[in-house]
């Protein structure tokens, strides 16, 4: 088999309808070509400071304490995925995981099934 040198550029472009703030960094380190049109803040941690904020952190750890922590294998994201305390909804679209999972966690930590707020397509 030859191998070959390949000398080209790639460039990837993303349109974002809606991200999280502190993802931005990730796109620019790596030189994504974006557009955003509404970066978020963190719920909790945009909202709140002080022993507020800790009171907040406690209050919505102790409501996840009620849900499984794992689903079909899959850990429970607490506060979203990567932490990112995401309130964010679009309907008719699939619900980010990394939206607290309060809001749409399928089971509750004994194994039970419940009805979330808001509905998630696991994959």
């Amino acid at each position: 088999m030859n191998n070959k040198n390949w000398d080209f550029e790639v460039s990837i472009r993303a349109i974002i309808l809606v991200g999280m703030e502190s993802t931005r960094n990730t796109f620019e380190s790596l030189k994504i070509d974006y557009c955003c049109f509404n970066w978020l803040k963190k719920g909790i941690a945009h909202n709140y400071a002080g022993a507020a904020l800790k009171k907040a952190y406690k209050d919505m750890l102790r409501l996840e304490s009620n849900l499984a922590s794992e689903d079909s294998g899959k850990p429970l994201p607490s506060l979203g995925r990567g932490r990112a305390e995401a309130l964010y909804y679009h309907e008719g679209g699939n619900l980010p995981n990394s939206v607290f999972p309060v809001f749409w966690w399928p089971k509750l930590y004994n194994g039970d099934n419940r009805t979330p707020l808001l509905f998630r397509f696991q994959n």
